[in-house]
C-alpha cells in the first residue's frame, strides 16, 4: 500500500498557481481549436509571445519548464502540444499539493493557516472561506478597537 503525502506549498505560490492556470488554461482551448482547424498553420508572432510568457511564469511550477527561457514552436499542433505539457505539470503540482478538507468538502492547498480551497474546483466553497476569514478578521478588529477604546477612557 502506498501513502501519498502531500507538500506544501505558501498561500502566495497557490494564489499565482491558480492565477496562472486560468490564463493557461484559455490559451489551450484557443490554441487547440486552431490546431484542429489549421494545424500546420504559422502561430502569430503575438500568440507566441503570450505563450512564451506564460510558460515563463510556469517555470517554478513545472520542472521540465525550469531549464533554458521556453520557446514556442512555431506551428499551431506544436504549441497545442507544449501548452497540454505546461498544463499537466501545473496540474501535478497542484496534486501534490492539495488535499481533501472534510471539513469544507473540497480540496485545499496544503498552505499554512486557514484552509484555502482549490478555487477551479469549488468556486463557492473558495468564497465561503474568504468571507468567513473576513468576518473572523473584522470580529477580532473590533474587538482591539474596543480594548484600545477602553484603555484611553480609563483614567
Amino acid at each position: 500500500m502506498t501513502i501519498i503525502t502531500s507538500r506544501g506549498v505558501t498561500r502566495t505560490m497557490a494564489m499565482r498557481h491558480e492565477a496562472l492556470f486560468v490564463r493557461l488554461d484559455a490559451l489551450c482551448k484557443q490554441v487547440s481549436a486552431q490546431a484542429q482547424r489549421r494545424p500546420r498553420s504559422a502561430v502569430p508572432d503575438a500568440l507566441r509571445k503570450t505563450a512564451e510568457d506564460l510558460m515563463f511564469e510556469a517555470r517554478p511550477f513545472v520542472p521540465h519548464v525550469r531549464g533554458a527561457l521556453p520557446v514556442a514552436q512555431p506551428e499551431f499542433l506544436g504549441l497545442a502540444a507544449q501548452l497540454d505539457l505546461v498544463r499537466a505539470g501545473l496540474e501535478i503540482y497542484e496534486i501534490e499539493r492539495s488535499k481533501w478538507n472534510l471539513g469544507g468538502k473540497c480540496f485545499c492547498w496544503n498552505a499554512p493557516g486557514p484552509w484555502l480551497p482549490v478555487k477551479r474546483h469549488r468556486p463557492a466553497a473558495a468564497e465561503a472561506q474568504e468571507r468567513a476569514n473576513m468576518e473572523d478578521l473584522s470580529k477580532r478588529l473590533l474587538q482591539k478597537i474596543r480594548e484600545l477604546q477602553r484603555d484611553r477612557d480609563k483614567p
